[in-house]
Formats: structure tokens, sequence, C-alpha cells
């Protein structure tokens, strides 16, 4: 496989956003060692555990104040304080559908 061999000498950092399933990112994980694969999904991928030996962490939804502390890390305090409808919108309506479609 071209991609693993292109990584075999290197030390890297792989992130996997948002896997559908363990199929689908069974094979992209480099195997070289020093690598390290981040792997993020909406569901537990528990054969990864199994089969790579992979170690699974479950996050929970982070509150109202913790989002907003994320947001506002990453938009910047000012642009979180002259957008403040904006952001409590957005918020809500984040954790409402993590809620429902977790």
């Amino acid at each position: 496989m071209l991609y693993r061999s292109v990584l075999a000498d290197r030390r890297i950092l792989v992130l996997l956003d948002n896997a559908f399933d363990a199929d689908q990112v069974q094979r992209l994980p480099p195997v070289a060692k020093g690598c390290l694969v981040i792997i993020t999904s909406r569901t537990r991928l528990s054969s990864l555990n199994t089969t790579t030996g992979a170690q699974l962490l479950t996050l929970d939804t982070p509150d109202q104040a913790e989002a907003r502390n994320g947001f506002m890390n990453r938009i910047g305090q000012d642009r979180a304080r002259s957008e403040k409808a904006a952001l409590n919108q957005v918020i809500v309506h984040a954790i409402s559908f993590h809620q429902i479609h977790g």
C-alpha cells in the first residue's frame, strides 16, 4: 500500500475524523513506531480495540459553559461578546443536536 510505504520511516500524527465504522479506518493507521492515530466517531469502534489494540475513549457532550469556553478559545473573547446571541444559538443547537442524534 503506497500510503503506508510513504509513512514508513516518519513520525506522524494522523487524524481520522468522524469515521462511519471500524471497516472504514481499519487499514489506514500507519504501523510505524512513533506514529499516533486519533480516530473520532459518533459510534463506538469497539472492534478496533480487539483487532489493533486501540485505546478507546468516550467523551461526554460538553455542557453550555464548556461549549462556550471552547468557542471563545477558538473565535476570541471579543468576537464571542459581540456576537453573543449567535453564539448562544449555536451552542444550544449543537448540544440539542447531539442529544437527539448522539
